[in-house]
């Protein structure tokens, strides 16, 4: 249910590389901004990786499109305080190999490669992606919600993905802690920590009980 979700989600793109190929390009082309003390940062980040994950998933041959979208990501990772690889570029490289036949693209790739401290050491121009929606688990499309902030979405999958635990852990309670603070559900985490607590002190007292057993007379 929620898997289809994302998939609509996904596919609604279609209005923004519409708006693209008619000339509006507002809501994906670098918006650079100061994001106070955290520095430089881009607006539009959002926008153009979930435009990447509709090209990537809807298989959308589109040279001029993809070229466009991966100068734009470049000016943000040249220019993002924090720096990073982002999944936005790796999508756009495995897009845009395709039409590196020639080596056209060779020096757009070496830019990347150079764009930034962790591009220079952990990016990839031979990267590829996984293109087949239908491939991506249950807890797949849950960090790909995330990702793209479609909290809506997210929500229903992590609903589902509670149903499938048949024995909760301290492991997976604290997955669920995460996908609960990214959706803001704080009272359902105040339980959780409950329970968290509840199990640690039952743990110490189990230990204490081993190290320094009652003596009865």
């Amino acid at each position: 249910m929620g898997m289809e979700q994302l998939r609509t989600k996904i596919e609604e793109q279609q209005a923004v590389y519409q708006a693209l190929k008619a000339g509006n390009d507002n809501t994906v082309r670098y918006k650079e901004f100061h994001n106070g003390e955290w520095g430089t940062d881009d607006e539009n980040y959002i926008g153009r990786l979930r435009l990447a994950y509709y090209f990537l998933y809807c298989h959308i041959d589109d040279e001029e499109a993809v070229a466009f979208l991966f100068e734009e990501e470049l000016k943000d990772r040249e220019r993002n305080s924090f720096q990073g690889i982002e999944s936005t570029l790796e999508i756009l490289t495995h897009l845009i190999r395709k039409y590196n036949w020639d080596g056209k693209y060779a020096g757009l790739l070496e830019r990347a490669k150079n764009a930034n401290f962790d591009c220079a050491c952990g990016y990839d121009p031979d990267g590829q992606m996984e293109d087949d929606f239908g491939t991506n688990s249950l807890l797949d499309c849950i960090y790909l919600c995330r990702e793209m902030k479609y909290r809506d979405v997210m929500g229903s999958l992590v609903d589902e993905w509670k149903k499938t635990i048949t024995e909760w852990s301290d492991s997976n309670r604290r997955v669920l802690i995460d996908f609960n603070t990214f959706l803001e559900r704080n009272a359902e985490n105040e339980k959780l920590y409950q329970e968290q607590l509840a199990e640690v002190l039952s743990a110490k007292k189990a230990v204490q009980e081993i190290l320094f057993p009652v003596i009865k007379i």
